[in-house]
């Protein structure tokens, strides 16, 4: 008799397995000036480009950066605003900066644009 369900885990950790030894991350982050030593926070991150909420609390600088379009970099500054206890970001700069590669090979040199989001993450309280 066949069990489904282990065949089903083996699938899916071969799979993830497969997935994460191709995979090269596209997107990374960090988050400097940390005032506010806060738990992880869980719930959904608002993000803005105009305003601050009145009694917002900051706790840290987030950046984040990529080779891919807005959504993915955006949505890993609201992961690393969550893990600085935040449920805000105020988003303060959008750019791209140029990284200059030398091919050890031929000894070449290349540019690679990378797309970088700045922001504030802030603690905003709940009104209730």
């Amino acid at each position: 008799m066949i069990d489904h369900g282990a065949h089903r885990a083996g699938a899916f950790f071969a799979a993830l397995a497969l997935c994460t030894s191709c995979a090269v991350k596209q997107v990374e982050s960090r988050a400097t000036s940390v005032t506010e030593q806060r738990p992880l926070y869980s719930g959904r991150v608002r993000v803005k480009a105009t305003t601050i909420p009145k009694g917002a609390r900051q706790i840290a600088v987030v950046q984040a950066w990529g080779e891919v379009s807005l959504v993915p970099v955006v949505q890993e500054l609201t992961m690393k605003a969550r893990s600085v206890g935040a449920n805000f970001v105020k988003v303060d700069a959008i750019y791209t900066r140029y990284l200059e590669h030398v091919r050890t090979t031929d000894h070449t040199t290349y540019e690679e644009a990378r797309l970088v989001v700045v922001g504030r993450a802030f603690w905003v309280e709940e009104e209730k």
